[in-house]
């Protein structure tokens, strides 16, 4: 079983995978999509953090912070969402 040796999860962040494997040596993004998938993720996570802070959330781990399952979930949509439109606009006669 899969274990993260910084978490403790047995399922891997999505974004922070992405963030280690989508970047150059020197911190820049491979291309601009993985670039926009990480900025609508990461602004979409602190947008729901920052109102469990203000409220109780099923999905919060008790720290004003999103689970690792929500986190990705988040991103299954954004990414979701991403390929969608671009498939729609790449696709469409």
């Amino acid at each position: 079983m899969f274990q993260c040796e910084k978490t403790g999860e047995t399922t891997p962040d999505f974004l922070e995978l992405l963030d280690e494997t989508h970047r150059k040596a020197d911190g820049t993004f491979i291309d601009g999509k993985s670039e926009e998938i990480y900025k609508k993720v990461t602004s979409r996570i602190e947008e729901e953090e920052s109102h469990m802070c203000s409220g109780d959330n099923p999905e919060s781990t008790g720290s004003c912070g999103l689970s690792v399952h929500a986190k990705n979930k988040i991103f299954a949509e954004v990414n979701f969402l991403c390929f969608f439109f671009c498939a729609c606009c790449v696709f469409s006669p």
